[in-house]
């Protein structure tokens, strides 16, 4: 199974989402400490502190991850999830980012997406790809 995949979005606007997404297959987890349902954090408006949330661009996002996981083994099943956890602090970050997470059913495979290169994965990351 390949162990990593980068994918770049063709986008020129600042619309919805980051422009790169690199999802990650990382074995399997099985606990989710510290990650939420993504319905649990959802929300049209910045909250007072700028989080910002929306329905529409995590199904995108969600879509574009599962695209990019079939590259590396996902089956289309989930188990568990998908479970999302916020990255913090982030320059210069189109709204709010996070990671979005989830477990195959067959095998227990667990897939991570990052808008951001998580270097203690990358170190057996293997092929990448790019979309646009």
């Amino acid at each position: 199974m390949v162990a990593g995949a980068i994918a770049k979005d063709d986008r020129t606007d600042d619309a919805q989402g980051p422009r790169v997404l690199i999802v990650y297959n990382v074995g399997i987890i099985d606990r989710w400490t510290g990650w939420q349902k993504p319905a649990d954090l959802m929300r049209d408006e910045p909250d007072p502190y700028g989080f910002h949330f929306s329905r529409r661009e995590f199904e995108q996002r969600l879509a574009w991850a599962g695209h990019i996981a079939r590259r590396l083994g996902w089956e289309g099943d989930t188990r568990e999830g998908p479970y999302v956890t916020a990255i913090p602090d982030v320059p210069d970050a189109f709204g709010s980012e996070y990671l979005i997470g989830w477990k195959q059913n067959n095998n227990g495979t667990t897939f991570i997406a990052s808008p951001f290169e998580l270097r203690w994965l990358t170190a057996d990351a293997g092929v990448r790809w790019e979309k646009g």
